[in-house]
């Protein structure tokens, strides 16, 4: 988050920002509650107080929240209204972020680095490795929509199979212009609904779709309220299984070489877990 806001702040004519929450079964109490009261996708001008109380996501631990940049000449078009709630709109949300989090990393001009209270509470609850491996991925997940641009739609017959094996044991893929707009916004190919029903992009990839069967299914054996040690071999499962079944699945070489990057992350990440008893 804070390359990109030393990217928007060097860019002239950003007039508001626009909050990006994924809804779905793993999103927070905090983002939620911020959604509840405000809704998704709301806009607020640059200079509204939120920004100066809150800050920036990420707001917790594994935050996903991002923002958009909303040009002045963007104001008004559909999809583009400027809202202006008042702040006591967000205490009734109860929207508070994390301790440590929030904030503009770009204030005390080191923004690569973690704030003196992150850095403090990263080591209080013997984390700091793990922050500093996320903070990898961060920038490894800025990636996303040129990952997505290299990769090759699914065989359509594939895919209507699947969704046709789902509406058997009654759940859906959804797919539409609207599923389509808000994904890319968030730089994914799919998400997993609370009802257990998927949205997918019209043009997912293999890969894309793949593992988000994988992800489904250990959503129905284990649940969503996992620890990060499971969630971290929940991950390792899903990446491992694509890269065997690569071949069989149509995985092009360049989402292997993605698979493979994202694999060696978890693993790292899950020895540092692995290495602190009360994380």
């Amino acid at each position: 988050m804070a390359g990109k806001l030393q990217q928007y702040e060097n860019t002239p004519g950003i007039a508001a920002y626009q909050l990006m929450i994924i809804e779905d079964v793993r999103t927070s109490k905090i983002c939620r509650n911020l959604v509840r009261q405000n809704g998704n996708g709301i806009i607020l001008p640059v200079n509204h107080q939120f920004w100066q109380t809150y800050g920036f996501p990420p707001y917790h631990f594994n935050c996903r929240t991002s923002i958009r940049p909303i040009y002045g000449a963007m104001i008004g078009t559909p999809g583009n209204n400027v809202d202006n709630p008042s702040m006591n709109s967000f205490r009734k949300s109860k929207f508070k972020p994390q301790t440590g989090f929030g904030g503009n990393p770009l204030d005390s001009g080191n923004w690569w680095d973690l704030t003196e209270n992150q850095r403090r509470l990263a080591k209080d609850f013997g984390i700091f490795e793990l922050i500093k491996e996320e903070r990898k991925m961060l920038f490894f997940s800025e990636k996303a929509k040129e990952i997505l641009s290299k990769q090759k739609p699914v065989n359509k017959e594939v895919l209507n199979r699947i969704k046709e094996a789902f509406k058997k044991i009654g759940y859906s893929i959804e797919q539409n212009e609207e599923i389509d707009a808000y994904l890319e916004r968030t730089g994914r190919e799919a998400t997993i609904l609370s009802s257990g029903d998927i949205m997918m992009h019209s043009n997912v990839s293999a890969y894309g779709l793949f593992e988000e069967l994988i992800h489904w299914g250990q959503i129905r054996k284990y649940g969503t309220n996992i620890s990060r040690i499971q969630n971290c071999l929940c991950e390792i499962e899903a990446k491992e299984k694509l890269l065997k079944n690569a071949k069989a699945y149509g995985i092009t070489e360049y989402e292997i070489e993605v698979t493979k990057e994202s694999l060696l992350f978890y693993k790292k990440q899950l020895e540092i877990l692995k290495g602190g008893s009360n994380v």
